[in-house]
């Protein structure tokens, strides 16, 4: 519907302006259009692929470092000790998990600020 809007309001400021616009004329500009409305469809396609690669991983890693926390002090609490300490490695590892998850959230999210500041810095 966009597109068709476009070609329309072309075609009308065509007439317009040149009084007669040959049936070429309208095809080469709605074609243009086409062109760069596929264009900009593509850019921002390739962005949005991106920016989901970017940031859909922080669930999966905030996850992960929890689970690898609390997998670690279940280890040492049950291996390593014999469960003489039963509980509280495991909490003690699921705080350093939480802890490493956070960290990693926030480096995740800081770096594409810092890289717009590094390119305003350039610019």
């Amino acid at each position: 519907m966009v597109i068709q809007k476009i070609g329309l309001k072309t075609k009308k400021s065509l007439t317009l302006a040149g009084g007669h616009a040959n049936k070429f004329d309208l095809f080469v500009t709605e074609f243009s259009l086409l062109h760069e409305v596929g264009t900009k469809m593509a850019k921002l396609s390739t962005e949005m692929v991106q920016l989901l690669g970017n940031y859909g991983h922080i669930g999966f890693t905030f996850v992960a470092a929890i689970f690898i926390g609390l997998g670690g002090g279940i280890y040492l609490d049950e291996h390593f000790f014999d469960g003489s300490t039963s509980p509280w490695f495991t909490f003690i590892g699921l705080a350093f998990g939480i802890g490493a998850g956070f960290k990693s959230l926030f480096d995740i999210l800081r770096t594409p600020a810092a890289r717009s500041k590094d390119e305003d810095a350039e610019g």
